[in-house]
C-alpha cells in the first residue's frame, strides 16, 4: 500500500512506525510536514519507498527525536530543513 496524503490531517499524531508491517510503495507525502506534534517517524525495511525525502521534513518539527527510513529506494539529497530539528533530533537512520 501507499502513505495516504490525508496523513498531514491528524494534527494530534506523535508517532508512526510502519517497521516490518509490509511493503510500502510510493513517495513521502508532504502531508506528513504538517504534522507538527510528531516525535517518531518509522517507516524502515518497508522495501519500497521511493522518491526523495520532502524537504519540508523537519521544519515546525522540533520535538522530532527520530526518523528511521532505511532499507526503502530513497534517492536525492538530505534535506536543509532536518537542520531546523534542533538537539531533539537523536537518531536520523536513513
Amino acid at each position: 500500500g501507499t502513505i495516504p496524503t490525508c496523513v498531514g490531517d491528524l494534527a494530534n499524531l506523535t508517532s508512526i512506525d510502519y517497521t516490518y508491517a509490509g511493503t510500502l510503495s510510493g513517495t513521502l507525502p508532504r502531508g506528513l510536514c504538517k504534522l507538527r506534534k510528531l516525535q517518531k517517524l518509522k517507516l524502515q525495511h518497508t522495501y519500497g519507498l521511493s522518491g526523495t525525502i520532502p524537504d519540508c521534513l523537519g521544519k515546525d518539527q522540533l520535538q522530532l527525536s527520530g526518523i528511521y527510513l532505511q532499507d526503502n529506494v530513497l534517492h536525492g539529497t538530505i534535506p536543509e530543513s532536518l537542520c531546523l530539528i534542533g538537539d531533539s533530533l537523536a537518531y536520523l537512520n536513513l
